[in-house]
């Protein structure tokens, strides 16, 4: 009987050992899923790093993009003025030219006729002058600021009284 019993208790050792393995084989296959979802998520972790990455780098080259095509507009507008900075420089030499050959002209020619030029624009500024100092004074006499001279008796009437200023 007693090896009917150590055989039973055996059985029973190993039953339990065997009980003991399947929990530390199930804590073993809990842990190793548990270490799998773990490198699932750190996989899935860096994948969205990654991607972000990317993400950043084409913002980056689009905004490069949009940089250079407002550089390549700007540079272009920049050669436009250029150009047009060249060629207003070369319409003053030849205007300049023009202005010399039009002095060397004038210089053989042109005296008198320059003189008299003065001379009209002077006249002409003096007979501005007299008529606006006589529309002025004329103005004062209408207001009774100035007198008339005496040969001017009869010449300045009041707007309304119609009566000669004296």
């Amino acid at each position: 009987m007693k090896t009917k019993q150590k055989v039973n208790l055996e059985e029973m050792l190993d039953t339990i050992s065997d009980f003991d393995d399947v929990k530390r084989k199930k804590e073993r296959l809990k842990q190793r899923l548990r270490e799998l979802k773990e490198e699932e998520r750190i996989q899935k972790r860096l994948q969205d790093k990654a991607a972000m990455a990317a993400y950043r780098v084409e913002l980056i080259r689009r905004q490069n993009n949009d940089f250079m095509k407002l550089e390549d507009a700007r540079s272009h507008k920049f050669r436009l003025y250029e150009q047009e900075c060249e060629r207003m420089m070369r319409e003053r030499y030849w205007m300049q030219q023009c202005e010399v050959e039009q002095t060397l002209v004038d210089r053989f020619w042109g005296i008198p006729t320059e003189v008299r030029r003065l001379k009209e624009r002077e006249e002409r500024r003096r007979w501005e002058m007299r008529q606006r100092v006589d529309q002025m004074r004329a103005v004062c006499m209408q207001i009774r600021i100035l007198k008339p001279y005496s040969w001017e008796q009869g010449k300045y009437r009041d707007k309304f009284t119609n009566q000669i200023i004296r």
